[in-house]
């Protein structure tokens, strides 16, 4: 088995499919989603060279996902330069811990948790 996608469920999406796609910089896979999902406007498929991260509007698509769900979701983001991103994404509030490598962690606009990492080594 392997990780195929984080799937995320947000409130808004726009807000959701800028920082993901145009901050993190995750890039945009064309594919047909299927019936009742709109690419880029309520569903969004995102890819880096190993997972992938699939948003959907809450409002349409998350139906089962309730209030107090929201932010439970931690997003691992592995870089090369952690200083280069920290630089990066300092504006959103990253604070900085080191353990089995060094890491940063921040949350998005909905309150999910990302982890900004570069293994030690």
């Amino acid at each position: 088995m392997k990780i195929g996608a984080v799937m995320l469920y947000v409130d808004d999406f726009d807000t959701a499919l800028e920082l993901y796609r145009d901050t993190v910089g995750l890039d945009v896979a064309d594919i047909n989603p299927g019936a009742g999902y709109q690419p880029l406007v309520d569903f969004a498929f995102l890819t880096s060279d190993r997972a992938a991260l699939e948003i959907f509007d809450r409002a349409t698509h998350g139906s089962g996902i309730t209030d107090d769900e929201a932010g439970r979701v931690h997003i691992g983001l592995e870089v090369a330069d952690l200083a280069t991103e920290r630089d990066r994404l300092d504006a959103m509030g990253a604070t900085e811990t080191r353990d089995w490598g060094t890491h940063f962690v921040l949350s998005d606009p909905e309150g999910n948790r990302l982890q900004v990492y570069q293994f030690a080594g």
